[in-house]
């Protein structure tokens, strides 16, 4: 029993903070969403969804870099609910749409975790190494299994719609969907304003994070 309160302690106490940046991007992102500015942050990926084999890897692209920058939790509210229903509408199936999010979202990104670097921090404070001293090899490490799974996935996927005839088709009707909301969220000061002000805010504290 002391085992379990003294492991669990240990751990509420090393992954708090993680726990707060979470619930934080969360509550920020809502707050996008609400205003449609969202749709304009991810909207350049959105161009690209013209088959199967582009959108599989726009979205994990996509992924990749709002989770390393978001976490991968927040980062699928953000990413999945906007880009995964086009994906899936250019004739991609379902489960590669969701194994390209996790490869490189869930696991790439967030194994290597080289912008907030929380999940390395932990590995080096239980170890007990200097901070920084396990970030260069995880960020290698999780590049070279992230390619190599996504890279089999992908081949999964080609070989399955190949075997099943499926032919990707353009996803008009959730493009048009898709267009309206970011014509509608363009035309509002607040969307377009808050969609160029996070990412910066965001740049600026990652240089400070490193310069400091």
């Amino acid at each position: 029993v002391q085992i379990l309160f003294k492991g669990l302690l240990t751990a509420g106490t090393e992954l708090f903070d993680i726990i707060l940046v979470i619930a934080l991007m969360i509550a920020m992102l809502k707050s996008l969403q609400e205003i449609k500015a969202d749709v304009l942050m991810v909207a350049p990926a959105l161009k690209l969804m013209s088959s199967p084999n582009i959108a599989f890897w726009a979205l994990g692209g996509a992924m990749y870099l709002a989770a390393i920058f978001f976490w991968p939790t927040p980062a699928t509210a953000l990413v999945g609910t906007i880009l995964l229903p086009v994906a899936v509408k250019s004739g991609m199936p379902a489960i590669y749409a969701a194994m390209s999010v996790n490869i490189l979202g869930h696991g790439m990104a967030l194994s290597g975790d080289p912008v907030i670097q929380g999940a390395p921090g932990i590995s080096e404070r239980t170890i007990g190494l200097a901070e920084g001293s396990v970030l260069p090899y995880g960020v290698i490490l999780s590049l070279i299994t992230g390619a190599v799974a996504s890279l089999i996935a992908f081949w999964l996927m080609k070989r399955e719609m190949k075997a099943q005839g499926i032919v990707g088709s353009a996803a008009i009707e959730t493009r048009a969907e898709t267009d309206a909301d970011t014509i509608s969220a363009s035309h509002n000061p607040k969307a377009k304003f808050m969609a160029v002000l996070v990412p910066i805010i965001l740049v600026v504290t990652i240089i400070a994070m490193i310069t400091l």
